[in-house]
């Protein structure tokens, strides 16, 4: 979908991205730089490579919040332009979006990161919030879905993580969303065990379940769109240990974003998973 960028929205946010590409004789390294003048409160996420004691940009994203905005992608929303290797955007009803217009953020607000290209063994995130702290009495949190942790992320300065993708196309892909919350989501920890969806995106009519080193329960599963509509549920017993569960899915089902939760009822933790289903 074409995005047009109405007058208001250059009145509200001038955004301007300068791509410097620099061949070299065994690669090729593109580096964008976002420079962003706004009025409105707004999330800068930028992805950066460590060089000695410092970091080099190599690509950024950002939202910006106000209630004239909706939270439908719209011609407010600027589409991602792809760089020559790393990538990272925000991702909404299956749209890359190099800047995402949003209301106000409420209680369980959600970004969800998007990277593609990465090829060097670590990368770091940059969050920077700027002029939200006097709307929203909140917290925000960098949910790990590839490691299962989440991390405070600082209202009144720079937050960095740091993380390692791997030929594992879950160690980068759908693995970061950036949620605010006051309080602190209830997810298992990497050391009680693991789950991965496969294959993702989605493309067949069934979802693939792998569970390593998970404790033995009965868990519920709950695949449910980004408002919060409930569009499958399903339990599953297991007994220990590693497994590979399957589950049919509705063929009606909308393509794009959704969270798939996998709830403990006996240790009452739950996994959030990103799931893209692309029929």
């Amino acid at each position: 979908m074409t995005k047009i960028f109405t007058i208001g929205l250059f009145k509200s946010f001038t955004f301007l991205l300068l791509i410097n590409t620099c061949f070299l004789q065994i690669n090729v390294k593109a580096q964008t730089i976002a420079v962003a003048y706004h009025k409105e409160p707004v999330v800068y996420i930028n992805l950066m490579l460590p060089s000695g004691d410092s970091t080099l940009l190599v690509d950024g994203t950002a939202a910006m919040y106000d209630n004239k905005f909706s939270r439908a992608v719209d011609q407010y929303d600027a589409d991602k332009l792809n760089n020559f290797i790393e990538n990272i955007c925000l991702l909404r009803d299956g749209d890359n979006l190099a800047i995402e217009a949003r209301p106000l953020p409420k209680q369980n607000d959600t970004l969800f990161i998007n990277m593609w290209g990465l090829r060097r063994p670590v990368y770091d995130l940059q969050i920077t919030i700027e002029g939200i702290p006097s709307l929203l009495a909140s917290k925000a949190w960098l949910i790990d879905n590839y490691k299962h942790t989440q991390t405070p992320v600082n209202f009144f300065g720079k937050t960095f993580y740091s993380f390692m993708p791997t030929t594992d196309t879950n160690s980068y892909k759908g693995r970061f969303m950036l949620v605010f919350c006051n309080e602190k989501k209830d997810v298992i920890s990497a050391s009680c065990g693991d789950v991965k969806v496969f294959p993702n995106p989605v493309s067949g009519n069934k979802i693939s379940l792998q569970f390593s080193n998970m404790i033995k329960d009965n868990y519920s599963i709950t695949l449910s769109s980004l408002s919060g509509e409930i569009l499958l549920r399903n339990n599953i017993s297991h007994n220990g240990g590693n497994n590979t569960y399957y589950i049919s899915l509705n063929s009606v089902l909308a393509k794009g974003l959704n969270t798939i939760s996998i709830y403990g009822l006996s240790a009452k933790k739950t996994i959030h998973l990103p799931i893209i289903l692309n029929y």
